[in-house]
């Protein structure tokens, strides 16, 4: 491995700290309930090894490992064990595309075309901020084929293989998760600047922040103290080799780190020391669609109303987890949480509700609606949940937070954090649920009907598509799905 790739990974901190705000230390009882639910999240989810630290404000106030960072060697997780943090990688490409932009070198109006001018003619109207924020709509150029195939050359190479396929969607209308956009990112940073991308963010980031255990490699390189990865499949784990990708995609992904690298880091970016506060107030915010609605990204980060905060992160490979929650009007009241696992039993993209799962326990009255899908959750793998039907959803209706984004979809999340994540069949009662408190909605009938057909029950998923269309004709999708089912009966 070459060492000079090495780069900080980005995971969580506090926005503006104060001496006069500082955090009191959690109870006993509070650290020890934080303690179980490790447990029950590995118990729930399958997740091999668990590395955590959540600061308030300026103080950590909870610090873990759990779990073996190898199945096979049986050795238990350390505090400074190297985690593969995927998408991270992305959040490390915004800080630094913001520095140029502080420095006046790039411009987030302008047209991609402007810098890189031998782009494909119909992306001339996509500007560098469309593809920080994910809303350009250019073609994803990765694919799994090419961890068999071997990718392309050089990133002209990627951009002339797909110049010709279509858009994913009118530049501008919405957001759309895309590892094109950050090559783009990385092309420009190298252009303006000269050198290449990982020399710059040496410099910038990695040299002043002393950043010794944060690096970017391929997954064939022999790296000391890695933890193993895997990948799930109904509670089983096989080994996951990781992807060797080439280095101008180390915009995006193949970014390593350790927690407490990840906590500098953010530090850093927090006291200005790599950007001004001016420019993360900047950076932080999400970028407006077409419509004129708040898109999902700011600047790349992935972009949350939480209640009273306002939570930015992002999440990297469906493993790892990286959040900053601060209350706008007050950026002295804030959280950072830091989780990394290796790989989970089942579904890996849970890592955003292990998250949730331990700041319901630390700041309850911080974040009342995560306690209300905490309790959701329990109910449903505690096979509770029938007997307390009203009670939560009565707690679930009233929530001003929950009712501004809608009761239907905050059901729907958590019935697919458990269908994904664990066994289908253990995610119908909480679908159930949805469609006993709101019998109106035909996505839902649809949802436990898609719940029966994954726990392989064809007669009840037709009975519930049956539900769903007579509620809503127009469901084309359902229509083919019970075609195909009654030829198969």
């Amino acid at each position: 491995m070459n060492w000079k790739f090495l780069l900080p990974a980005i995971l969580l901190t506090i926005y503006c700290t104060s001496a006069d705000a500082a955090a009191e230390p959690l109870s006993a009882k509070t650290l020890a309930k934080l303690d179980r639910q490790l447990i029950e999240n590995s118990s729930r989810y399958g997740s091999v090894s668990q590395s955590i630290l959540v600061k308030k404000q300026d103080q950590v106030i909870y610090r873990k490992t759990h779990g073996l960072s190898s199945l096979e060697l049986s050795t238990a997780v350390r505090e400074n064990n190297i985690y593969p943090v995927y998408s991270l990688a992305k959040l490390f490409a915004s800080v630094t595309l913001m520095g140029l932009v502080e420095q006046g070198e790039i411009d987030l109006e302008k047209r991609i075309t402007f810098y890189l001018p031998e782009l494909p003619e119909s992306w001339s109207q996509v500007s560098v901020r469309h593809c920080l924020n994910h809303t350009s709509g250019i073609p994803e150029y990765f694919s799994m084929e090419y961890t068999k195939t071997g990718f392309p050359n050089s990133v002209e190479d990627v951009f002339v293989n797909i110049a010709d396929q279509p858009f994913q969607f009118k530049t501008g209308n919405t957001n759309n998760y895309n590892n094109t956009n950050f090559l783009v990112i990385g092309a420009i940073i190298e252009k303006v600047s000269k050198r290449s991308y990982v020399e710059i963010v040496e410099e910038n980031i990695l040299t002043p922040l002393a950043l010794n255990h944060t690096f970017y490699s391929q997954a064939k390189e022999v790296i000391p103290n890695l933890v193993s990865s895997y990948w799930g499949n109904k509670g089983n784990h096989t080994v996951d080799k990781g992807v060797n990708w080439p280095t101008y995609a180390f915009t995006h992904s193949g970014l390593y780190s350790n927690k407490a690298d990840l906590q500098r880091f953010i530090e850093g970016v927090v006291a200005g020391k790599i950007i001004s506060k001016d420019t993360l107030d900047e950076m932080w915010q999400p970028m407006k669609l077409n419509n004129g609605e708040a898109g999902r990204f700011a600047s790349g980060w992935e972009y949350f109303n939480e209640g009273e905060f306002v939570r930015v992160g992002h999440e990297g490979g469906n493993r790892v987890r990286m959040d900053y929650h601060f209350k706008p009007n007050d950026k002295r009241d804030n959280y950072t949480s830091i989780y990394l696992t290796n790989g989970n039993g089942f579904f890996s993209g849970i890592t955003t509700h292990l998250v949730d799962s331990l700041m319901s326990i630390i700041a309850p009255s911080d974040f009342p609606t995560l306690v209300l899908q905490e309790q959701l959750l329990d109910a449903a793998f505690n096979k509770t949940l029938a007997k307390n039907s009203a009670e939560i959803f009565k707690q679930i209706a009233s929530n001003p937070y929950i009712k501004q984004s809608g009761v239907a979809d905050f059901i729907t999340e958590r019935g697919y954090t458990i269908y994904f994540s664990s066994r289908p069949k253990d995610s119908i009662a909480l679908f159930e649920f949805h469609t006993e408190n709101l019998p109106d909605d035909a996505m839902g009938w649809e949802r436990l009907g898609e719940a029966w057909l994954a726990a392989n029950d064809k007669k009840q998923a037709i009975k519930y598509f049956e539900k769903a269309l007579a509620i809503d004709g127009q469901l084309t999708h359902v229509k083919r799905k019970l075609e195909r089912l009654r030829k198969q009966n």
